[in-house]
């Protein structure tokens, strides 16, 4: 399961440097840093949910967050409700592995807020 994790990082990466530069164009005072934009394995909180599609191949639901930067009340109860999809940014993203076929399909980054 983590190659697909780190697959789907190295894609929301790329991502998020676009925004940055995107960032970095529309406010050249903005200095936010590349960590800002980058997310690291190491920093993530991971939710996983199993389930199978109507074709019966096992699907899992990967939802990532950064710990540093989560909202204090859903990090705190983070092992027992999902993450909401409504929050988070770059700094929280979902995306689909399908195990039967061994690809991952989307990735989504969260909401604004």
């Amino acid at each position: 399961m983590d190659n697909f994790v780190k697959l789907a990082l190295n894609d929301l990466n790329k991502k998020t440097e676009i925004m940055r530069k995107e960032d970095s164009l529309l406010n050249p005072n903005l200095k936010m840093s590349e960590r800002y934009y980058r997310s690291e394995l190491k920093d993530l909180k991971r939710q996983y949910v199993p389930y199978m599609n109507d074709k019966s191949e096992t699907i899992v639901l990967i939802i990532c967050f950064k710990t540093d930067t989560a909202i204090p009340t859903y990090y705190k109860v983070w092992k027992t409700e999902l993450y909401p999809s409504r929050i988070g940014g770059h700094h929280a993203f979902r995306f689909i592995v399908n195990l039967s076929k061994s690809n991952y399909i989307e990735i989504r980054l969260n909401g604004a807020g």
